[in-house]
């Protein structure tokens, strides 16, 4: 296989650096979204295990 000598004036372009930033953005975006998501699920308790609780200790935990 034989590489394109291109000759040292050329240089690569803004457009696939500007890419990798918008990718990088929704990359966040996204994983910030997701975080709030995840905050406001609601997992429902057992009153009858203790160590389910929210509020368990580790006393709790050991029995």
């Amino acid at each position: 296989m034989i590489l394109n000598d291109l000759g040292a004036l050329v240089a690569p372009g803004w457009l696939p650096l500007l890419l990798v930033g918008v990718l990088a953005l929704g990359i966040v975006g996204l994983w910030l979204n997701m975080r709030k998501h995840l905050g406001r699920i609601d997992v429902p308790v057992d009153q009858e295990l203790p160590v389910s609780s929210r509020f368990a200790d580790d006393e709790d935990a050991a029995r």
